[in-house]
């Protein structure tokens, strides 16, 4: 099952006009998505001209967008939608996976290269980054389908982080390896500096009560509850905004394990907001330890 927050911001990409997927892109702004340059060369695209990127979860529906700027050093390529839509939700990036962690991703592979089709991918990484900042990832024990051609592009999503931690950029020619990599979030946050795109403002944190739900759902499906409760701690340690601290809290209650309550009982004390507080007695009233 494909993480919601990810249908939200990738889209395929194809020349204009025509109906066969060459890649896969997403957007890390309302109106400016990334993929890989080869996937431009794929589409007979150049800085300048306008490729079409489909949204699978929206039917298939398209729209133009204009190539920015492409860099074949690092193999990414950015372009910015040209009419007046924007994508309410982007893909906020976050540090590079460095352990084995829960990883999806979604593609175009051949048979499934139309704007409304796609199929999504389960993986785990090593944490191994090569000079170039590629990531190596490898296929989930799990089954289901791995990354091929036609993911180029792609955004990987850490289920446990929830954030995008990279970008689907290569598989291994030998099929029976299973071994595919990624371009490290940091290699694109550099990239993106390049082009004065301000990544301060990315909604990186959980401050609503859908987001909470989401997160919510794939921390019971991976059972990592230890991770998830120290990533919570960790956001609310630097986190200031009374509501944005609320909805942590709330989460922290979806977790419904004793070491979250205990966390909670302590926060009671410690918590400064009192709109943050009526997230702390929130969580705790739905807890059944």
């Amino acid at each position: 099952m494909l993480e919601e927050p990810l249908q939200r911001f990738v889209c395929s990409v194809a020349e204009v006009g025509q109906p066969k997927v060459t890649g896969t892109g997403w957007f890390v702004t309302p109106t400016i998505g990334l993929t890989c340059a080869h996937v431009l060369d794929n589409s007979n695209a150049k800085k300048g001209q306008n490729i079409e990127v489909g949204f699978p979860f929206a039917s298939g529906a398209k729209l133009e967008a204009r190539v920015e700027h492409v860099d074949r050093k690092r193999d990414l390529a950015a372009f910015r939608l040209t009419g007046t839509f924007t994508i309410k939700r982007p893909g906020p990036l976050i540090e590079p996976v460095a352990r084995a962690s829960h990883l999806e991703t979604f593609g175009f592979p051949e048979g499934y290269d139309q704007a409304y089709l796609g199929v999504p991918a389960t993986i785990t990484s090593p944490g191994r980054i090569a000079g170039n900042g590629w990531n190596l990832v490898n296929k989930d024990q799990a089954g289901g389908f791995f990354i091929k051609e036609g993911f180029s592009g792609a955004p990987v999503w850490d289920v446990i982080r929830f954030g995008v931690c990279g970008m689907v950029v290569a598989v291994d020619s030998d099929p029976e390896s299973k071994t595919a990599f990624l371009i490290s979030s940091a290699v694109i946050e550099v990239f993106l500096n390049t082009l004065g795109v301000d990544l301060a403002d990315a909604n990186n944190r959980i401050n609503d009560a859908a987001d909470v739900a989401l997160y919510a759902a794939s921390t019971n499906r991976t059972g990592c509850h230890e991770e998830v409760l120290s990533h919570m701690r960790h956001e609310l340690s630097k986190e200031g905004d009374p509501v944005a601290r609320y909805w942590l809290y709330v989460c922290c209650g979806s977790l419904n394990t004793a070491e979250a309550i205990n966390f909670l009982k302590e926060a009671e004390k410690s918590e400064v907001f009192e709109f943050a507080k009526k997230g702390i007695k929130r969580a705790i009233s739905n807890l059944v330890v």
